[in-house]
């Protein structure tokens, strides 16, 4: 039983936290959101994450044979969903202004 120890001489400390929950949002490979779920029930994924390993939100470059010795006129996007069975990625492409 844990004590209440005297904060000033006129208040004491009335609580004790006595027990915490965590709770996370994750989002999957293929964009979907679970909301609520417990951290202790999501495993990571053991397997080798290449070059060609791609998650939403991250951000990519369209890379052609011939942008490969000048880097501008590449194009940015973000990958919004990945398909790692069909090895499918749809990108957001972020256009140029």
């Amino acid at each position: 039983m844990q004590q209440l120890r005297a904060v000033d001489q006129y208040y004491q400390e009335i609580y004790a936290i006595v027990k915490t929950r965590i709770k996370v949002d994750f989002q999957w490979q293929n964009g979907e959101i679970s909301s609520g779920l417990d951290p202790e029930a999501l495993l990571p994924v053991i397997s080798n994450i290449g070059d060609h390993d791609f998650f939403p939100g991250q951000f990519v470059m369209e890379v052609s044979c011939q942008d490969l010795l000048r880097k501008s006129g590449r194009n940015l996007g973000l990958v919004k969903i990945v398909d790692s069975q069909e090895q499918i990625v749809k990108v957001k492409w972020i256009t140029k202004t």
